[in-house]
């Protein structure tokens, strides 16, 4: 019988008889029964003690706005740090004022369903890094431009959202209501209003209210004389074709001074004077297909205008 006395924290690891592992047996001892021959014996000796397996954790803020800890145990590590297989590691995640997070990221994946402060690593069995990603969350309003003009001339034209009066071009906040005030001059009214190019029915009073703004618009106003024209009427007055491709025609000009073409934005695309001719020719080809007004001055300083399509 051989008896082995392995040192302290030390086991037998194997024996070895004429040069043949003995299969199965880590015992102290080793039984020869029945000995026929001469035989060598050894035994050989392993550290007994475990040696825990360790991964790496990593762990980073992607970008700023917050800061992040690890714990293992409740236990602060930092990154880089070695942590026993099978710990859960806690990572908690502090966003600055008025950010949240954003996403969580293991290993290049998002942590799908997971915008909360904290993420927990359970039964750590392998290399892990782990990223947290903060987004503001102040809600940003929608916001939309609003233009709007007076086509031609004889009165002015304002808005207001909230009882304060805004500028053309100004960008308004979504939902809100946008009321526009029109002024005509003396012995003039509201002919129409045309809302991002149409013209709205029913309406020529003084206020024009556009509720729950959804988009980008556009406001204009037309005033029309509510006394006539000296000597001549509104209707006397031809303008043709209309539609219009190339040419436009007005008729029956002879009291008319001056003529100018507007478009929707109220912009002066045209302007000529008139010395009594009985005809005016405009050539609009170059015209970007749309909604235009002629406006025409006679002598004594009365406006009115009427509206073309632009083909």
């Amino acid at each position: 019988m051989f008896i082995a006395a392995p040192d302290s924290a030390y086991k037998v690891k194997q024996w070895i008889v004429n040069g043949d592992v003995v299969a199965g047996n880590q015992d102290d001892t080793l039984r020869i029964s029945n000995l026929d021959k001469e035989i060598t014996v050894s035994v050989e000796f392993e550290d007994q003690t475990v040696v825990p397996v360790e991964y790496i954790v990593n762990f980073a803020v992607t970008g700023a706005n917050g800061t992040l800890v690890a714990t293992v145990d409740s236990s602060e590590i930092n990154t880089g740090d070695e942590v026993v297989q099978g710990s859960e590691v806690v990572f908690i995640a502090t966003p600055d004022s008025a950010y949240k997070v954003k996403q969580w990221i293991v290993n290049g994946d998002v942590v799908a369903g997971n915008q909360d402060d904290t993420l927990r690593i359970t039964n750590l069995d392998k290399e892990i890094t782990v990223s947290v990603e903060f987004e503001d969350q102040t809600v940003v309003p929608v916001e939309y431009i609003v233009n709007f003009a007076v086509t031609g001339e004889n009165g002015t034209l304002v808005a207001a959202v909230d009882s304060s009066e805004i500028n053309t071009g100004d960008q308004v906040a979504e939902g809100k209501d946008v009321v526009f005030t029109a002024t005509p001059d003396a012995n003039h009214k509201v002919k129409e209003w045309i809302v991002n190019g149409d013209v709205v029915a029913d309406n020529q009073t003084d206020t024009l209210t556009i509720i729950n703004l959804d988009k980008e618009t556009t406001v204009t106003v037309e005033f029309e004389s509510t006394t006539g024209i000296k000597g001549i009427t509104q209707n006397e007055v031809e303008i043709y074709p209309n539609p219009v491709q190339t040419v436009l025609t007005i008729a029956n000009t002879h009291q008319i001074v001056s003529v100018r073409v507007i478009n929707i934005a109220g912009e002066e695309l045209y302007a000529a004077p008139n010395n009594g001719a009985e005809k005016i020719t405009i050539f609009v080809e170059n015209f970007v297909p749309g909604v235009y007004f002629i406006v025409l001055r006679t002598a004594d300083g009365k406006e009115f205008s009427k509206k073309i399509v632009k083909l």
